[in-house]
């Protein structure tokens, strides 16, 4: 399931009368009265409003391959969701982690995307587990994913070695 939450997390203002949508987060919030309807209509160009759904969190089953790779660490290490290390630390393994996974497959790097998230356990609430899951961009699946699943350490220690030879001296 994708989901997209809007500019701000604040989600979307949805005109049920005509279907124009807006970020809630917009200063314009024009949807509650008349407005200009999102197509095309030379008889009533203008949508009366006061039909607006707010809020709305836009979302779509996005069918693919994927594998999931569960990360564990031990006190004192924390990766405690929603901070910002531990998004830069988890951003940072993911997406050496695609790169990695391109390299070895010999494929485009955008055929092959990373994600992380809390794993969906009590350690991951306590910051002591988080999940990465590589997913093919091709909607169906291409096997990319399930071709690198079953090569987990060499995956990792290829992973390892982009991230200490980064080029820009990155720490």
């Amino acid at each position: 399931l994708v989901s997209n939450t809007g500019p701000k997390q604040e989600g979307y203002n949805y005109c049920t009368k005509c279907g124009r949508i807006e970020a809630s987060a917009e200063a314009t919030a024009a949807l509650g009265g008349p407005h200009e309807k999102p197509f095309p209509d030379e008889k009533e160009p203008q949508c009366p409003g006061s039909g607006t759904s707010r809020g709305l969190v836009l979302g779509t089953d996005f069918i693919t391959d994927i594998a999931l790779f569960s990360l564990r660490v031990a006190a004192p290490l924390k990766l405690k969701p929603g901070l910002y290390p531990t998004d830069v630390a988890l951003r940072t393994v993911s997406e050496a982690l695609a790169k990695a996974a391109s390299s070895m497959l010999q494929i485009e790097p955008g055929e092959l995307m990373a994600e992380y998230r809390p794993a969906l356990t009590p350690a991951g609430t306590s910051g002591l587990e988080a999940e990465i899951f590589l997913y093919d961009t091709l909607p169906g699946g291409a096997g990319f994913a399930s071709q690198v699943a079953h090569h987990g350490s060499e995956l990792f220690e290829q992973a390892l070695t982009l991230m200490k030879t980064c080029p820009e001296d990155c720490d």
